[in-house]
């Protein structure tokens, strides 16, 4: 049994950093496609991208953060590690209104 622990844990690192790896090639990959729209002019794209890429950037961080948190006490389950903020965070980027339509409802409030 104890000749199996070492491998797994082996394992569960390598898997790890090339997760994280993924992860950040996934950001700067969307941050890349952003340079091109911004080029392009396509500012709306760009937002998404560079949400995106901060959606990314942000897993990173919390996964970071997790070791942090300490193990329940015996006989208490936890079901998620996500925070409250978190969540309102990611609802907040789903619901976000792009700036223009920002910047012309206060045009059009102003007058």
């Amino acid at each position: 049994m104890k000749q199996l622990i070492l491998p797994i844990t082996l394992s569960f690192i390598i898997a790890s950093s090339c997760y994280a790896e993924n992860i950040q090639e996934e950001a700067m990959d969307s941050l890349a496609t952003a340079k091109t729209f911004v080029e392009k002019g396509n500012y709306n794209k760009a937002i998404e991208e560079i949400n995106y890429a901060l959606a990314k950037i942000n897993e990173l961080t919390a996964e970071g953060l997790i070791k942090f948190i300490p193990e329940p006490p015996p006989g208490y389950t936890l079901d998620n590690k996500q925070s409250k903020v978190q969540e309102q965070e990611l609802q907040l980027q789903e619901t976000q209104v792009p700036v223009p339509i920002i910047q012309t409802l206060t045009v059009l409030l102003s007058i």
